[in-house]
């Protein structure tokens, strides 16, 4: 549907800022990294005008996001309909970010696929196989999200806050992590050495957004902006019994650490007046463990899907 409508409204101003970008392409800019006004470019080279190339790569973004939210769901021990479920709220919540190429749309997949990686390889270590070429993967995911948006430094550092408070701490003995945050700070060297000869331009755009969000919503309108997010019914029911469900570290076990990651991600951008939509890639696997939860009430005779290495 996002590609059949993609050229059925003009540019957006964001799109038409990308496109200028990619023509002045650099190691920086005053908002973002290179990813996205390189995209922008290379459409705007390859297919000049074309609304629908131009909004491709959001169009797949999401495409891709949905089946990860369904995945996420599968490895925590969701059957189809839990698939399903979890698929369903994705959609109805993020599925307009792929009506327009943006940071956005780009960056909630990656923070997606980053936590999917994650719980895969959780799970498999708690099942006894170890399978640290999933934490290289979950690097090499890094270094693309910080070639759209900074704000992945924020969910990294809290999944490692939260696995060193409620584990698995098994994660900071194995090398492929350090490896991969190596690669990662490396990768984005060349941006923050344009952003220290720039005079930080990021911090000072950081600044006048929360002084608009204060003006705008104020942090108590922020709060219930960042709770709508969710969706409609299904996503704000499935989203608030998943972290409940996370929190309180039942079926399914051994994953609370997702949960207080979201809360710290949550309460960061709260802190530093970050926009409501800054946290919507820590959505996807609040659903996956609220499908997951009501599977868990059907009747003891529902058979329960289950992942295998």
């Amino acid at each position: 549907m996002l590609l059949l409508l993609a050229d059925r409204h003009g540019y957006d101003g964001d799109e038409l800022y990308f496109i200028a970008a990619g023509r002045h392409l650099d190691w920086g800019y005053a908002d973002q990294p290179p990813g996205v006004p390189l995209l922008a470019l290379l459409a705007d080279t390859l297919t000049p005008g074309s609304l629908r190339v131009l909004r491709l790569p959001a169009i797949l973004a999401t495409g891709a996001g949905t089946v990860l939210a369904a995945l996420l769901a599968r490895e925590l021990g969701g059957d189809r309909r839990a698939q399903w479920l979890t698929a369903a709220a994705h959609a109805l919540a993020l599925g307009a970010l792929g009506r327009l190429l943006s940071t956005a749309a780009l960056d909630v997949p990656l923070w997606t696929l980053l936590t999917w990686l994650v719980v895969r390889w959780v799970r498999l270590r708690r099942e006894g196989v170890t399978c640290d070429r999933l934490l290289l993967a979950a690097g090499a995911v890094v270094v693309a999200a910080m070639q759209i948006k900074f704000q992945i430094v924020v969910f990294c550092l809290a999944l490692l806050v939260a696995a060193l408070l409620c584990g698995p701490r098994g994660l900071f003995t194995r090398p492929p992590l350090w490896a991969g945050a190596g690669l990662a700070a490396l990768s984005v060297a060349p941006a923050l050495v344009w952003q220290h000869r720039h005079g930080w331009p990021q911090l000072r755009m950081g600044e006048a957004i929360a002084a608009e969000v204060a003006q705008r919503d104020g942090q108590a309108g922020n709060l219930a902006l960042m709770a709508l997010g969710l969706g409609p019914v299904l996503g704000m029911v499935l989203g608030l019994c998943g972290l409940w469900r996370l929190l309180m570290d039942r079926e399914p076990a051994g994953f609370r650490f997702l949960a207080v990651a979201a809360l710290l991600v949550t309460g960061f951008v709260v802190l530093t007046g970050g926009r409501a939509y800054y946290i919507h890639g820590v959505f996807p696997v609040l659903w996956a463990a609220g499908a997951v939860g009501f599977q868990r009430r059907r009747p003891a005779g529902a058979r329960a899907g289950r992942c295998t290495p």
